[in-house]
């Protein structure tokens, strides 16, 4: 298996763990239990906002780092086909890691403000 393979192989199992329902629901609820641990302490618990300050910085980062992987994923896709077409290859065939961006008047819609 070339590290290209390897790559996306990769790519598809974080795929698949990022969309499993029961990770889904299991990091939500531990999500939940963070911020309601987090909302009920007092100015002197310390200690006590910081770990759930920690299990929601370290779900983050086991988000992300599932993330990278795919992206890692896309990219060497990418290169494969580039592999592929040699010459023929275009670069706008590229995965797109910009995010999204909603044209104002869309905005102004979606909150109920004039269009």
């Amino acid at each position: 298996m070339s590290d290209l393979d390897r790559k996306e192989h990769l790519a598809a199992e974080a795929r698949q763990l990022l969309e499993n329902p029961m990770l889904v629901g299991a990091l939500a609820e531990i999500e939940r239990k963070c911020y309601k641990a987090w909302e009920a302490t007092t100015p002197m618990q310390k200690e006590e906002r910081e770990k759930a300050w920690l299990m929601l910085a370290g779900m983050k980062s086991f988000k992300r780092e599932l993330t990278k992987i795919i992206n890692g994923g896309k990219i060497a896709a990418s290169q494969a086909k580039q592999a592929q077409l040699g010459d023929d290859y275009v670069e706008s065939d590229l995965p797109s890691t910009r995010r999204s961006v909603r044209e104002p008047s869309a905005l102004r819609r979606s909150y109920g403000g004039p269009a």
